[in-house]
């Protein structure tokens, strides 16, 4: 919104600066933004056909001509008008760049870049989402999972509760048969002592002593009887100790059984419950990547449009004085700010920990845009003016903490955030080298003391690595 208006004011300065322009002209700058309007300001230029005095005239342009510049060789610039293209020499007094119509297809070109990048970022916050959507997802199946394991455990208990009553049985079995073999030796014992009693007085002799050859029959029949009946009680007791042993080995395996869907109940539980934290964890901090990607965002939005409006407000004030100043002589000494890309000197002595342009989020990995860069130094660290100009703004702004806006003319204004202790105030006039403030951490989102610096030239940033003098 902010870059729309921007671009909607520019496009006023573009219609009041381009009253001359022809509608040719118009229509080439509303392409990809890779030449530059210019207006002639000689009363009569030549256009050669190479950057050079020997070469031929290939046209004369008039004062108030418009071209288009497509590039330049030392002080002469490539041009074109209407249909014919050439060389121009471009110094001082001869072709004024019209800057507003240049700045305005920069500024559609930024406004398309950032619509981009909050395009991406946007992307970046489905992603999260789709990422939580997954997590849900998965974390449903390990509830259904969960309540299986719960239905599972309900036969398990009750194949349990079956196992041990069959251990009951078998312990009452086991402590029935331990008393009938109890009582079988008993009779075996006994039977034994009376065996060998009548062993010592002979078979023999108790069948001698009988009356009749009736009573003879009789007692060898009760004799059989007796060995036959002591035969058959020795014989169960034998299968019955062996049966005692099988009922031993049956309880042992049916234990070993409950153990078994125990252990494997236990394991089955303890995964889930494993995957289910597992899974509980990687929801929360999709959830909270994404709250934070959605707030860094907002914060990051917010800050950018307050100081869109400084600047905004600031340069309503400037060109108030512009015009006031036209009418005097220009300072013929003082060079513009413009001539001293890439030749400023650092605003403070640190390292550069974070760069203009795209950048990632370290923790959400949200995509986002920044329109300066953050240069480490000690707290209290002198911050010097890179460039001559007077101080716009001396105050705070929230995401920035304690800023100073140094005003340099033509629109051209350095951002200073994040400061300690101001020592220019709104108003003042500042020269290059001149400390205005101490680097510290206001308004900044880490305790870490760092300079925040902006270069910007109608209210759209600039790299500010690109006016910074090399090494």
């Amino acid at each position: 919104m902010i870059l729309a208006l921007f671009a909607a004011g520019l496009v006023v300065l573009a219609c009041e600066s381009l009253v001359h322009a022809s509608s040719e002209s118009a229509r080439d700058l509303s392409g990809d933004g890779s030449v530059e309007a210019g207006v002639v300001d000689a009363s009569a230029l030549r256009m050669r056909s190479c950057p050079d005095t020997s070469c031929s005239v290939i046209g004369v342009l008039q004062q108030d001509n418009a071209l288009l510049i497509e590039g330049e060789e030392d002080d002469w610039l490539k041009v074109r008008h209407r249909d014919t293209r050439g060389w121009v020499y471009g110094g001082d007094g001869y072709v004024r760049r019209d800057v507003a119509a240049s700045e305005l297809e920069d500024a559609r070109r930024r406004a398309r870049e950032k619509e981009q990048q909050l395009s991406e970022t946007r992307a970046d916050v489905d992603r999260l989402e789709e990422k939580a959507a997954s997590a849900e997802a998965e974390l449903a199946g390990i509830e259904k999972d969960i309540a299986a394991l719960r239905d599972s455990i309900g036969r398990i208990r009750e194949e349990s509760a079956a196992i041990e009553e069959r251990m009951e049985k078998t312990a009452n079995e086991i402590e029935k048969t331990r008393e009938s073999i109890a009582e079988k030796r008993d009779y075996a014992s006994r039977r034994l002592v009376a065996l060998y009693k009548l062993n010592r007085l002979g078979a023999m002799n108790l069948l001698a002593t009988a009356e009749s050859v009736g009573d003879l029959f009789r007692r060898k029949a009760a004799i059989e009887a007796i060995v036959e009946h002591d035969g058959e009680v020795i014989g169960a007791l034998v299968e019955e100790e062996k049966r005692l042993e099988d009922l031993h080995a049956q309880a042992a395996d049916e234990k070993a059984q409950k153990e078994k869907l125990e252990n494997r109940y236990e394991e089955n539980r303890k995964e889930l419950a494993g995957q289910q934290r597992q899974r509980e964890t990687l929801l929360a901090r999709i959830q909270k990547e994404k709250a934070d990607a959605l707030a860094r965002i907002e914060e990051l939005e917010a800050a950018a449009r307050r100081m869109d409006e400084t600047i905004a407000s600031l340069e309503a004030q400037e060109e108030k004085v512009r015009k006031r100043a036209e009418a005097e002589p220009p300072d013929k000494e003082q060079k513009a700010f413009s001539e001293y890309q890439g030749l400023l000197k650092m605003p403070v002595r640190g390292r550069i920990v974070s760069r203009y342009g795209k950048y990632t989020e370290p923790h959400s990995g949200a995509k986002s845009f920044k329109n300066g860069i953050e240069i480490s130094a000690e707290h209290g660290t002198p911050v010097r003016a890179v460039f001559d100009g007077e101080t716009s703004f001396a105050d705070w702004i929230s995401g920035f903490g304690r800023v100073i806006i140094v005003s340099h003319g033509n629109s051209y204004y350095t951002v200073y955030g994040h400061l300690e202790e101001l020592f220019a105030d709104e108003g003042d006039a500042v020269k290059a080298g001149e400390v205005i403030a101490t680097v510290g951490n206001s308004g900044s989102a880490t305790a870490k003391p760092v300079l925040y610096f902006e270069v910007r030239h109608r209210g759209s940033p600039q790299d500010p690595l690109d006016w910074i003098e090399k090494g």
